[in-house]
């Protein structure tokens, strides 16, 4: 008897001493990235967004009446020595509008005929709308400015439209 439990003793010291030798080996958890050398997270770029341009609407074209903001972010200004182009697209009451302005940016801006714009609703280039001489203008970087231009049909009221508002270049 005295043999087995020496034997049982023996066994016991050799399997504790065995699984205590093996964890002292194994790194913990917490010490496993220990020597990993880590950074700061790589921050997030942000998208810029669009300089959002908001012209205002009001008028009557093909008996409907538009009195709203249309915001939009799609101003193109196209800046080519003494001439200035713009467009715009927006939206007001589910229809869509669009722009297009020029304007002489050179020796004489304030002449009459030199800022033109032209209107088309709902993509009906057929009964595109003018504006004649509407007022443009622009700061001295001609990045933005302002425009008001009131929009009619040749030979008659009834469609008539006025947009304007600050605007920023979305793109050059």
């Amino acid at each position: 008897m005295r043999r087995s439990i020496a034997l049982l003793v023996l066994v016991s010291t050799a399997v504790i001493g065995v699984t205590h030798t093996a964890s002292a080996r194994a790194p913990s958890r917490a010490r496993m990235h220990e020597g990993v050398l880590r950074g700061a997270p790589a921050k997030k770029k942000h998208k810029t967004k669009s300089k959002t341009v908001t012209f205002t609407v009001n008028g009557t074209f093909q008996g409907k009446t538009f009195n709203g903001k249309a915001a939009s972010n799609t101003v193109r200004c196209y800046p080519s020595g003494d001439f200035f182009d713009g467009m715009w697209l927006g939206t007001v009451s589910g229809s869509q509008f669009s722009i297009d302005f020029h304007t002489r940016t050179g020796a004489t801006p304030s002449a009459s005929g030199t800022n033109t714009a032209g209107l088309v609703v709902n993509n009906d280039q057929q009964n595109k709308l003018g504006a004649d001489n509407p007022t443009i203008t622009l700061t001295s970087t001609q990045k933005s400015g302002a425009f008001d231009g009131q929009f009619v049909e040749a030979g008659s009221s009834a469609n008539s439209i006025e947009i304007k508002g600050p605007f920023k270049c979305a793109s050059q």
